[in-house]
């Protein structure tokens, strides 16, 4: 029974021990080594060999064989790493190799420590490629390309066109001009409405050449800064509330007066006048050359209005020298005034009395009760008067004796006859 047993083991162990010196004798597939690109201020990578991964053999596999090693990356892709094989791969008596991974290129960097690829393009400004485009001798000189920042409400346009140009200027607000040209030369002061905030405007030139053909457009940026308002004048004369005479000043079939106003405000300030009539209300235009405040912080000025009430307004606010607002519009300071002499009062002179008519006095009559009879179905038709009137009943009493009489008569001359 031993021998049996023994014997069924040793035939598959002699089999195993076969196969494991056949795997032992059989020779590992080599892969190539992986070209290492050379990098400047970099060391050389140095090419190892590196056995391959055998591959799991399956039912369709010789045993023994192993796979063939993945092709190694096309040359000049740096960065890439030699991998090593396991240690459970390597073969009894041989030593692994090293890991060498080779050296990766660095990407350019740009001002700041950005890193910007070196094949992005660069994409140019839109209007650095108008003025580019423009036709050599057309030139803004201001604004300049990089933009202006203005204090003020305004901006000087100011360039170079060839010899008999015409220039045209276009700002964002909705302004539009022809710029006057002096030989080859063109300056407009243009002015934009103060803002108590920032506003950000965009001004383009354009040039024609003297025949007509288009020299280009060149758009610049102005950033014009918010403005604080200037402070309110003082009206110091004719008080608020006055009465003003004034001269007569012939205007038409209107009774109309010349006085002054003056008061203080900020020296070199331009006024803003307003005249109002109040009674009726209506408008009364200014209509002169604007007043300034004098050095000394004083101004006066004649106004002219019809004879009633009004009202005089005044506000100021400060401009440069190109007539650009450096401040916002004051307030307005005002007064009522009565111009003209007052109106006469309205006299009533008295009257005679009305006579009195007085309606006579009527005397109550008598009321006398009246007889109320009541009436009866069986009764006869009315023919007589309800009272008894004195006079009546006499008069029947003397038809009656006459009647009497006659009858009298007639009798006794019956009986003579």
């Amino acid at each position: 029974m031993k021998n049996t047993v023994s014997a069924a083991v040793a035939l598959p162990t002699a089999i195993v021990i076969a196969l494991g010196g056949l795997l032992m004798t059989t020779p590992a597939a080599h892969a190539e080594a992986a070209p290492v690109e050379q990098v400047d201020g970099a060391a050389a990578a140095v090419a190892v060999d590196a056995p391959s991964v055998a591959a799991e053999p399956d039912a369709a596999s010789d045993v023994g064989h192993a796979t063939p090693a993945e092709p190694s990356p096309e040359a000049g892709d740096a960065g890439t790493a030699v991998e090593a094989p396991d240690a459970g791969e390597v073969p009894d008596g041989e030593v692994a190799p090293p890991v060498v991974e080779a050296p990766v290129a660095e990407a350019p960097v740009a001002d700041g420590g950005v890193l910007t690829p070196a094949e992005v393009p660069v994409v140019e400004d839109e209007a650095a490629a108008d003025e580019a485009a423009a036709a050599p001798g057309f030139e803004v000189t201001s604004p300049t390309a990089q933009g202006e920042l203005a204090f003020r409400g305004g901006v000087v346009v100011t360039g170079t066109v060839p010899e008999g140009s015409s220039v045209s200027i276009v700002v964002s607000n909705g302004t539009s001009l022809r710029a006057a040209v002096t030989g080859t030369t063109f300056r407009e002061a243009i002015a934009i409405d103060p803002a108590p905030f920032m506003v950000d405007y965009q001004v383009t030139v354009t040039a024609s050449a003297a025949d007509g053909s288009p020299l280009g457009s060149i758009v610049r940026e102005v950033l014009v800064l918010g403005q604080l308002a200037s402070d309110a004048p003082v009206i110091t004369s004719p008080v608020d509330g006055s009465q003003v005479d004034g001269d007569v000043v012939p205007f038409g079939d209107t009774d109309t007066r010349r006085f002054v106003v003056s008061g203080t405000g900020t020296p070199g300030e331009l006024l803003d006048i307003e005249l109002l009539m109040l009674d009726p209300e209506r408008g009364w235009g200014y209509g002169h050359d604007p007043v300034s405040v004098g050095a000394d912080g004083t101004w006066s000025t004649p106004v002219w209005l019809p004879v009633g009430l009004a009202r005089v307004s005044i506000a100021q606010q400060s401009y440069d020298e190109d007539g650009f607002a450096t401040t916002l519009p004051s307030a307005f300071a005002s007064i009522d005034v009565r111009v003209g002499p007052a109106p006469a009062p309205v006299v009533l002179a008295p009257s005679a009395p009305a006579p009195v008519v007085l309606a006579p006095v009527v005397a109550p009559s008598a009321v006398r009760p009246v007889a109320v009879v009541p009436r009866t179905t069986s009764s006869l038709a009315h023919t007589g008067t309800d009272e008894a009137t004195p006079w009546a009943g006499a008069l029947g009493l003397g038809l009656m004796l006459a009647g009497l009489g006659g009858v009298g008569v007639a009798r006794r001359r019956a009986r003579r006859a």
